[in-house]
């Protein structure tokens, strides 16, 4: 679908309950309100140039990617392990003018930082909303492990969204297992949208850890999902960035007759269908 969402996602986010839980990530929770507070806060330091956004935390990636795209920044989510790997390249490949950082690691001396363990997360910041013209930049394959920094406009990645929600609406007592920014930005930063736009709470999870009992939706990996111990709720798959094979397939049809898998291959596919 080309419909395109009218209202800005940290909007959203702001006016939604805050004291609803946004995310979850291991024994950490992050409300709404502490959201909206903290990704304003961002979006109010931010420049008008490119940003690397080193996070080894999802929730802080996720407070980042809020600001940045509230800003309308092109934002580079990067594992900081990755970065000091391919260091040299990325600083040919990617011109960046401000680094979001949430440890003490000082990889980029001499480049204007916000650190985000010192951010505010009670009070709202008049953060400026500027046209969503930036983009997002996929880092590395977890595949392959390469560098390959890929780009999507944040309003692609709004379409996209919508297009999840077309086909498949979110419902109220939905909680949403997705893969962590460390292992699939494009996943992550749609499966985020697609949750908080809803209102609903999405739970990260560590690559090879196990989601949520309380998971109806799952963003995972067909091949993490066989991994996990069987979810009682699970009413929808969403798989994507990875070709689903037969026998996956097969698996699924088999462990959770009742539920439906929307098939989304790959961040620059356009097939879309529910088996």
């Amino acid at each position: 679908s080309e419909t395109k969402p009218t209202r800005d996602l940290l909007d959203v986010i702001r006016d939604s309950n805050p004291q609803k839980t946004a995310a979850v990530f291991a024994t950490e929770t992050l409300s709404y309100g502490a959201l909206a507070a903290r990704a304003s806060a961002v979006a109010s330091q931010l420049q008008d140039g490119p940003v690397l956004l080193l996070a080894r935390n999802p929730l802080n990636a996720l407070v980042g990617w809020v600001g940045c795209y509230h800003r309308g920044v092109t934002c580079a989510i990067i594992d900081p392990v990755v970065f000091a790997r391919f260091r040299a390249e990325i600083d040919s490949r990617f011109k960046y003018s401000q680094v979001i950082l949430d440890s003490d690691l000082d990889l980029v001396p001499g480049t204007p930082a916000i650190d985000m363990r010192s951010l505010p997360d009670t009070a709202w910041v008049d953060a400026g909303r500027r046209a969503r013209q930036g983009d997002l930049v996929l880092a590395t394959s977890r595949t392959t492990g390469a560098l390959k920094l890929v780009r999507h406009s944040h309003t692609d990645l709004a379409k996209h969204h919508c297009s999840w929600s077309n086909v498949a609406a979110l419902q109220e007592r939905d909680f949403v297992a997705c893969q962590s920014h460390l292992s699939n930005a494009y996943v992550f930063n749609i499966a985020v949208i697609w949750t908080l736009w809803s209102g609903r709470t999405v739970c990260f999870v560590p690559v090879g850890g196990k989601p949520h009992s309380k998971t109806t939706v799952s963003c995972l990996p067909m091949s993490h999902l066989q991994r996990c111990p069987v979810l009682a709720g699970l009413r929808l798959a969403v798989s994507a960035g990875q070709m689903i094979h037969m026998a996956e397939w097969e698996w699924f049809a088999r462990t959770y007759s009742s539920a439906r898998l929307l098939n989304k291959v790959g961040a620059t596919e356009t097939l879309t269908c529910f088996l």
